[in-house]
């Protein structure tokens, strides 16, 4: 039997979980920055439609959260009996299940986006539906970017997730404020 002392096991956990704790607090603003960005640039009626119409998107982001909790513990074994290789190949088959899902929501979405919007917003947001699929493009994408995120917690690589994070986000603002002057 092995003997860990607790301040090991605290230090490894602190290694781990503090790029994690970086990536968590980034998050909260990322999600709220085309909000904010699109009041910033068009106007709050803008921004609150944009927010009111962005909650089709969220199911299979729930969806992938949650598979994405199930499945760390099989990678985290795959890492640590194949390594990269074996996790690698893993990715592939999430990733394909993680995209596949969204661009069959994605499809419900571009069909039923009009349909939707009236039995779930009684009909507020009708003039802006054509948004929906918009947004469900960025889910099809963030999609992937879970499957990768999970491959890098799997192999202990929580600094990657983070590094992402941080080159990603001014591109989620800065096409918030694109978007905002092209399509008001």
């Amino acid at each position: 039997m092995v003997d860990i002392s607790t301040r090991t096991i605290l230090t490894d956990h602190w290694r781990y979980g503090k790029w994690l704790l970086g990536t968590a607090l980034l998050a909260l603003g990322i999600n709220h920055a085309q909000t904010v960005f699109g009041a910033w640039v068009v106007d709050l009626e803008a921004a609150g439609t944009l927010r009111a119409l962005s909650i089709f998107t969220f199911p299979p982001g729930q969806l992938m959260t949650a598979a994405s909790m199930l499945l760390l513990p099989v990678l985290a074994r795959m890492w640590v009996e194949e390594g990269m290789h074996g996790v690698h190949r893993m990715t592939l088959i999430v990733s394909a299940g993680f995209v596949g899902t969204a661009v069959a929501y994605e499809l419900i979405l571009l069909i039923f986006a009009e349909s939707l919007e009236r039995v779930l917003l009684g009909g507020k947001f009708a003039s802006a539906t054509w948004v929906i699929p918009t947004l469900g493009m960025a889910m099809v994408l963030g999609s992937l970017a879970s499957s990768c995120s999970l491959a890098l917690r799997a192999a202990q690589r929580p600094r990657s997730i983070l590094v992402s994070s941080v080159v990603v986000a001014p591109l989620g603002g800065g096409s918030a404020i694109v978007m905002g002057r092209l399509w008001g």
